[in-house]
C-alpha cells in the first residue's frame, strides 16, 4: 500500500501498539521554540516560525560585506593577503576600524549562528523525533493495515466459508424440497389412489347395496315362495286331508253302500215278507173287520147274547185289541220300515251320486294332485335354484364383504400412511422452514457482520488513508523546512567563509 524503506522495516521500542497512536494527541510537542507545543498545527504557528526565519534572514542579510576586488592574476587568497598587505600603511587607522566593526559584526554573526545552530538542532532534533513518530505511525499504520488485511483476509475465508455453507445449505435445502415435492408427489398419488380406492369401495358399497337389495328381493321371493309352497302345503295337505276323509268317506260310503246294497236284499226281502204280511194283514184286517161286522150284527143282534157272550168276548176282544195293536205296531213298523227303505233309496241314490261326484272329484283331485305333484316338483326345484342362488349371492356377499373389509382396511392404511406422509411433510417443512430461517438469519447476521465490518474497514482505510497522507503531508512539509533550514545553514556558511577567512587572516 505505501513504499516501504529499509528505516520503516526497523521496529523500535518507541513505536506504540496497533491501534494505540491518536493522531490530534501525537501532534502535540512540547519544545521550547514553539510557544503553544503545536507544531503545524496553526497558522499562526507557521506564519510566526516563518516570520523568525524570515527575520534570521533579514538580519543576516542585512550585513554587508565588502566584496574582494578582482585581480588579473594570482589566486583569491593570494590576492586578498597581497592586497591586505600593501593596503596596510596608507589606511590602518580605517582598517582598524572596520576590522574592529567586522569582529563585532562577525561575533553578532557567529551569535546568531550559534543560535541559529541551536534552532537548527532544535529543529532537527524535533524533525527527527516527528520523522521517528511518523515512522512509527507509519509502521503502527502498515502493522494496522497488514491486520486489516489479514482480518480482511480472515473475514473473505469467513465469507467463502459461508458461502461454502450457503450453498450447501441451498443443496440440502433444493434436496428437501426435492424430498418435500416427491413427498406430495406421493402424497398426491396416495391421495389419487385413495379416490380410487374409495371410488372402488363406493362401487363395491353400491354392489353390496344392489345385492343386498337383490338378495333383499330374494329373500322376499323365497318368502313368498315359502309362503306359497307352505300354502301349497297347507292345501296339499287339506287336499290330502279331503281325499283321505273323502277316501275314508268313499269307504264308508262303499261300506254303506254295501250295507244299503244289503239292506236293499234285506229290504227287497222284506218288502216281500212286507207284501206278504201286508196281504196277511190286509186279510186279516178284512177278516177282522168281517168278524167286526160280523160281530157287530151279533152284536146288534143279540145284546144279551153279547152280554152273555161279553164276558166271553172280552179276553177275545182284548186279544183282538192285543192283536191288532200289535198289529197296528207291526204295520207302523213295517211302514217305517218302507219309509226308511224308501228314505234309504233316497239315500242310496244320493250316495251312488255323491260317490259318483266323489269319483269325478277323485279323478280331478288325482289329476290337482298329479300337477301339485310337479308343482311340488317344480317347487323343490325352484327351491334348489332358489338355495343354489341364495348360497351363491350369500358367497358372492362374502367375497364383496372381504373385498370390501379389504378395501376398508386398505383405505384405513393409505390414510394412516398419508397421515404419517402428511407428519413427515410438515415435519419436513417445519425443518426446512427453520434451515431456512436460521440460515437466512445467519446469512442476515453475516452479511450485517460484513457490512458493517466493510464499512469499519472501509472507514478505518479511508482513515489510515488519511492519516498517511497528512503523515505524508507532514513528512513533506518537515523535509521542506529541513531543506530550508539547511539552505539556511548553507547560505550562512556561505556568508560567514570569508569572514573565516578574515578572521584566519587576523589570527
Amino acid at each position: 500500500m505505501f513504499s516501504k524503506s529499509k528505516r520503516f522495516q526497523d521496529k523500535s521500542d518507541l513505536t506504540p501498539g496497533p491501534g494505540k497512536y491518536n493522531v490530534k494527541l501525537s501532534k502535540e510537542v512540547s519544545l521550547a521554540s514553539f510557544p503553544k507545543g503545536h507544531r503545524f498545527a496553526d497558522s499562526s504557528d507557521n506564519e510566526s516560525v516563518g516570520s523568525a526565519a524570515s527575520s534570521s534572514f533579514t538580519r543576516t542579510s542585512e550585513f554587508k560585506v565588502p566584496k574582494p576586488t578582482k585581480r588579473k592574476s594570482g589566486k583569491k587568497t593570494v590576492s586578498v593577503q597581497t592586497d591586505v598587505c600593501e593596503e596596510r600603511n596608507p589606511i590602518e587607522a580605517t582598517q582598524q576600524d572596520v576590522i574592529h566593526s567586522r569582529r563585532s559584526q562577525s561575533s553578532t554573526l557567529q551569535d546568531e549562528l550559534d543560535l541559529l545552530k541551536r534552532e537548527f538542532d532544535v529543529q532537527k532534533a524535533e524533525l527527527e523525533a516527528q520523522l521517528h513518530e511518523t515512522n512509527t505511525q507509519l509502521s503502527a499504520v502498515q502493522s494496522q493495515c497488514e491486520q486489516h488485511l489479514a482480518n480482511s483476509a480472515h473475514l473473505q475465508s469467513q465469507i467463502s466459508d459461508m458461502t461454502k455453507e450457503n450453498r450447501r445449505v441451498g443443496e440440502e435445502l433444493t434436496l428437501s424440497l426435492n424430498t418435500v415435492s416427491r413427498y406430495e408427489a406421493e402424497l398426491s398419488s396416495l391421495k389419487h389412489s385413495l379416490g380410487e380406492a374409495n371410488s372402488a369401495v363406493s362401487k363395491l358399497e353400491r354392489e353390496l347395496a344392489e345385492e343386498k337389495s337383490s338378495g333383499d328381493d330374494l329373500r322376499d321371493k323365497t318368502k313368498q315362495l315359502e309362503a306359497c309352497k307352505e300354502k301349497l302345503q297347507t292345501e296339499i295337505l287339506g287336499l290330502t286331508n279331503t281325499i283321505q276323509l273323502q277316501d275314508d268317506s268313499i269307504n264308508s260310503l262303499t261300506i254303506s253302500l254295501e250295507r244299503e246294497t244289503q239292506l236293499r236284499v234285506s229290504t227287497e226281502s222284506a218288502s216281500m215278507n212286507k207284501n206278504e204280511t201286508i196281504n196277511c194283514l190286509k186279510t186279516a184286517i178284512s177278516q177282522l173287520q168281517e168278524n167286526i161286522f160280523k160281530w157287530e150284527q151279533l152284536r146288534d143282534s143279540s145284546a144279551e147274547r153279547q152280554r152273555s157272550w161279553n164276558s166271553r168276548l172280552h179276553p177275545l176282544t182284548a186279544l183282538s185289541q192285543t192283536s191288532l195293536s200289535k198289529s197296528e205296531s207291526k204295520l207302523a213298523e213295517v211302514t217305517k220300515k218302507l219309509k226308511q227303505a224308501n228314505s234309504l233309496e233316497d239315500v242310496v241314490r244320493q250316495k251312488e251320486a255323491r260317490i259318483e261326484e266323489l269319483l269325478e272329484l277323485n279323478n280331478v283331485m288325482s289329476g290337482k294332485l298329479d300337477s301339485l305333484k310337479t308343482l311340488k316338483h317344480q317347487l323343490s326345484e325352484m327351491d334348489e335354484t332358489v338355495n343354489s342362488l341364495v348360497k351363491k349371492h350369500k358367497e358372492e356377499v362374502l367375497s364383496f364383504e372381504g373385498r370390501l373389509s379389504n378395501a376398508r382396511t386398505e383405505v384405513k392404511e393409505a390414510e394412516a400412511k398419508n397421515r404419517d406422509l402428511e407428519s413427515e411433510l410438515s415435519h419436513q417443512r417445519d425443518s426446512v422452514k427453520a434451515l431456512i430461517e436460521e440460515y437466512s438469519l445467519k446469512i442476515t447476521s453475516l452479511q450485517t457482520q460484513l457490512a458493517t465490518t466493510a464499512r469499519q474497514n472501509s472507514e478505518k482505510v479511508d482513515e489510515l488513508s488519511n492519516l498517511a497522507d497528512g503523515l505524508r503531508e507532514e513528512r513533506d512539509v518537515a523535509s521542506r523546512k529541513a531543506e530550508e533550514v539547511q539552505a539556511l545553514y548553507d547560505e550562512l556558511e556561505k556568508k560567514i567563509a570569508p569572514f573565516k577567512v578574515l578572521r584566519l587572516s587576523n589570527c
